[in-house]
């Protein structure tokens, strides 16, 4: 793995490490689909784990709590949630749910060509977290979608029109998501015609600016720099938006890094400190307790 790539990993590395090749469908190595209660042990997104895939998930009984890049959501009964490409993503806790759940890497995703251009406008808003009520028939027809691909995955993949059918049918679920999203965007900005206003547009830049830097850079001085506000400012226009400080956000930021290399890569605890710019692992050990609770090598060894 190249060294620019190393904070996040593939799809197939994630059913590997979770052991989850034989629950679910795994097509051409790019797209997983399957049906499961968290409860089962089955352990997806047990620890915090950024992935380079586009994961949906859909609740069709009960509750779960997970974090996305930090926020916290509930996702109930007939609930969407969607995360981009290289989120990180912890599972908190289940109960008596049962989850639909998709991830289809990027590649995948543009060779399937899909028609986007009429989501296009609202594509920065799918940065972020996306958690949408369904209604209860197109929950179902989501579901119903998702079950018929994965079991044409599953049984039919010597067929001649094998490829075309799974294709097809995931299609089809794409282009349902795509109108529910575009539903979803458009009343939520009539709902909200101050969205774009002067703090949550600084807040918004500082998260691009963070996820860009952090592996790299620490100080609330170098992001207000570069969005020209004072520190102190800066720190005010965060603070305000999202209920915590710039410094809050950095912290938890290389933290949530340092947790997800600590469990999916091959580094040593001194190559994640060089990695993440501490001058060394001792500086890095002590920054990782005080933010966690833990020393990085009790963390690594956490079942």
């Amino acid at each position: 793995m190249e060294q620019n790539q190393i904070g996040s990993f593939s799809l197939e590395k994630l059913l590997a490490v979770n052991d989850l090749t034989q629950v679910g469908a795994l097509y051409n190595r790019e797209c997983f689909i399957v049906s499961c209660d968290p409860g089962d042990g089955i352990e997806l997104f047990k620890y915090p784990c950024r992935i380079n895939a586009f994961v949906l998930v859909i609740c069709s009984e009960g509750e779960v709590s997970l974090t996305c890049n930090l926020n916290s959501c509930e996702i109930k009964k007939n609930t969407l949630f969607f995360c981009h490409s290289g989120t990180i993503v912890q599972l908190k806790s289940a109960t008596a749910c049962r989850l639909e759940v998709i991830i289809l890497e990027e590649e995948f995703l543009k060779n399937l060509t899909i028609d986007v251009k009429r989501i296009l406008p609202f594509y920065p808003h799918m940065q972020e977290m996306v958690l949408i009520d369904l209604s209860p028939a197109e929950s179902a027809f989501l579901q119903d979608l998702l079950a018929k691909a994965a079991s044409e995955i599953v049984n039919s993949s010597s067929k001649p029109y094998y490829h075309d059918l799974v294709k097809t049918l995931i299609y089809s679920a794409a282009y349902k998501v795509l109108n529910i999203f575009i539903d979803y965007f458009l009343m939520k900005l009539s709902n909200n015609p101050e969205s774009q206003k002067h703090g949550e547009e600084y807040f918004k830049m500082f998260l691009s600016l963070l996820m860009e830097h952090y592996r790299s850079e620490r100080s609330v001085g170098f992001y207000a720099s570069r969005l020209n506000l004072t520190p102190k400012y800066l720190t005010t226009l965060i603070k305000k938006v999202s209920g915590r400080s710039a410094a809050e956000w950095i912290d938890e930021y290389v933290v949530l890094e340092a947790k997800n290399l600590l469990k999916y890569s091959d580094m040593s605890i001194q190559q994640i400190a060089y990695y993440l710019n501490f001058s060394d692992q001792s500086f890095f050990g002590k920054y990782f307790k005080k933010q966690a609770g833990v020393s990085p090598s009790v963390y690594k060894m956490q079942e």
